[in-house]
Parts: C-alpha cells; sequence; structure tokens
C-alpha cells in the first residue's frame, strides 16, 4: 500500500474544524459507509449489473449508501476517464432521485467533487479492485472529507446544488479550480 501524506485524499487534516462540520444532509444515516461484507445488493452485485441497474435508477435511494456511490465513481473513472464519468453519475444519481420520488435530491458539487476525489486517488492506487482501492483510500469513506475542501455553507447553498461550485477551503486535485 503507498501512503502520500501531502495528498488531501489521502490524508485528512483532522486539526481542520470543519472535518467535524456535519450537515444533516451530508451524514445521512440512511446511507452508512458500509463494509466490504455488507449486503446491500449494491455493493456485492457483479460490476456490469451494478452499472446497468444504476443507470437506470433501479436502486432505491436507501439501497445506495455512500460505498456505492464510491463504486460507481471508481468503475466508471477506470473505464471511461473522470469527465465522462461525471456525466454518467449525474445522469444515473438523477435517475436514482426521480425513481425514488426525490427528483431534488440530486446535488451537482458534491457529485462531480465526489468524482475528482476518487480520481485523484486512483492516480496514487495501484490497485485494480475497488476493495484494494478502498483499501489503500479509507477515507474516501467519510462523507465528511468534502468538508475538507469546502466551507458548510458554499458546500450546502443552492448555488453549488445546482451546479459546480469550486472548493473555497482546498482544491481537489484534478477539479476546476472555477466554477461553472
Amino acid at each position: 500500500m503507498s501512503e502520500h501524506p501531502a495528498h488531501p485524499v489521502h490524508q485528512a487534516d483532522r486539526t481542520n474544524p470543519t472535518h467535524l462540520a456535519d450537515p444533516a444532509h451530508l451524514a445521512n444515516p440512511a446511507h452508512p459507509a458500509g463494509t466490504p461484507g455488507d449486503q446491500v445488493p449494491a455493493l456485492v452485485m457483479p460490476d456490469e449489473e451494478f452499472l446497468s441497474v444504476f443507470e437506470r435508477g433501479g436502486f432505491p435511494g436507501n439501497a445506495f449508501p455512500h460505498r456505492a456511490h464510491l463504486r460507481m465513481a471508481w468503475l466508471y473513472v477506470t473505464t471511461v476517464g473522470p469527465d465522462e464519468a461525471i456525466e454518467k453519475a449525474a445522469t444515473g444519481i438523477r435517475n436514482i432521485a426521480q425513481h425514488s420520488g426525490l427528483p431534488t435530491l440530486y446535488h451537482d458539487t458534491i457529485t462531480r467533487a465526489w468524482v475528482y476525489a476518487v480520481a485523484a486517488a486512483i492516480r496514487h492506487s495501484p490497485s485494480t479492485t475497488f476493495d484494494g482501492f478502498i483499501e489503500a483510500h479509507p477515507l474516501l469513506l467519510d462523507k465528511r472529507l468534502l468538508l475538507e475542501h469546502y466551507t458548510a455553507a458554499l458546500l450546502t447553498s443552492p448555488e453549488a446544488r445546482a451546479r459546480w461550485v469550486a472548493p473555497d477551503v482546498r482544491a481537489i486535485p484534478g477539479a476546476p479550480p472555477d466554477s461553472l
């Protein structure tokens, strides 16, 4: 396992008070981080089936935990690259939200930021499996990780929900430095 302490995805600054901020929608107990042994279908089905179900919005929101979001991002980034991964992630998450009766649940900045964070970690990861990747980058399982890049006020803003807003605390490697 290769450690890159200077890289924000690998080594979180636990002295930063924003790490402790916990806006309610960022710490949704219905979306636990999960562990490799979880029997949530989104975490145990084969990759091709997982992406197929995801793309058609077939997972109810509560059956698609944070670890499944990371798996989706990892699969897309490793097969189509970050730019197309963002488009596929956005479409799939919107489909899940729509099918779950929560069409306003989609958050553009959070979706893009996680794909960028996963892509940055992939660049520093020798793993060829998702489980190996997560083992090498366990901080990605912390849903509050984005609060090391954004203030809670910006991340929870309507502007950030609607479109990409660049981090206001610390850049995410590979992410656009400017808001769209």
